[in-house]
């Protein structure tokens, strides 16, 4: 068997989790990032890169096996080649992600400026506090004349 290298694969549209799948059943290490994400119902992992997943693979072993893959559109390439994903590109991000390949948000430092992206106050600065919970935050709100209130939000919808 030849050398194996990092990939980039391209799924079907919304099946990302059932490629994944089968390539894990084909013994392929398969790398498919996802983020936290807080819908009304629940907390759902939505792809870091959608329709994409990195496979490790030895192409001229397991490229049909790949390329005939239920959920699989194709793989990456630039003109003819498929060009390997430099290992240190997958480290680091496996490096910012949870056992289950969730990026794992981080934490602003206090006093650090924030914007806020989501929710009624979309597009207002704020400045970090401390964190509330699991998933919340408390972010001082820069009002009109200089005032400042705290407000409570999910981490999600601040960006630092």
């Amino acid at each position: 068997m030849g050398m194996q290298h990092w990939y980039l694969v391209m799924t079907k549209l919304r099946k990302e989790p059932q490629a994944k799948f089968h390539l894990e059943r084909a013994n392929l290490e398969v790398f498919y990032p996802t983020v936290q994400a807080k819908t009304k119902t629940a907390i759902n992992g939505n792809p870091m890169f959608p329709r994409y997943l990195f496979v490790k693979a030895c192409l001229t072993h397991d490229f049909g096996t790949i390329r005939f893959t239920p959920g699989v559109q194709s793989m990456v390439q630039f003109g003819a080649e498929f060009v390997p994903i430099p290992e240190r590109v997958i480290e680091g991000l496996r490096s910012n992600c949870d056992s289950h390949d969730v990026m794992v948000q981080q934490l602003p430092k206090r006093g650090q400026h924030l914007l806020i992206r989501k929710g009624p106050f979309k597009g207002y600065e704020g400045i970090f506090c401390e964190k509330k919970g699991k998933n919340r935050v408390i972010v001082l709100l820069k009002l009109l004349y200089g005032e400042s209130k705290p407000l409570e939000l999910d981490l999600c919808c601040v960006q630092s």
